[in-house]
């Protein structure tokens, strides 16, 4: 393998650097120009007869298609109905920052107190 000389790749990057680049205003103006010179060279009877295209036709060109959710692979059950002792976790958790819960929490005896925060986890 021959090694680049580095005059010429400093020299090809300056040659590259200053070639002029089109702005976008100029590559539009281009592009505005192409269109207006085909349309001024057309059959105007032609274009003005054209139908529009149908939605259909546009999804189907721009590759559209319908989506719809999966079946269900399974029918679900219904959540089972929280068990009396779960709702009573959840009355005394939400009860025990008041005066009536620091009062039931310090008679409870702690086998119980456990019971109910086992049941919150």
């Amino acid at each position: 393998m021959i090694a680049p000389d580095p005059d010429a790749i400093a020299k090809a990057s300056t040659r590259a650097l200053s070639t002029a680049h089109a702005t976008q205003a100029r590559m539009a103006r281009a592009t505005f120009d192409l269109y207006e010179a085909a349309v001024a060279a057309s059959d105007h009877a032609a274009i003005d007869n054209m139908k529009p295209l149908e939605p259909a036709r546009l999804r189907y060109a721009l590759g559209y298609a319908a989506w719809l959710p999966p079946p269900p692979d399974r029918v679900r059950p219904l959540p089972a109905r929280p068990r009396l002792i779960d709702r009573l976790a959840r009355v005394a958790a939400n009860r025990r920052y008041t005066m009536a819960g620091r009062l039931l929490f310090r008679l409870a005896p702690g086998a119980v107190v456990a019971a109910l925060r086992a049941r919150l986890k």
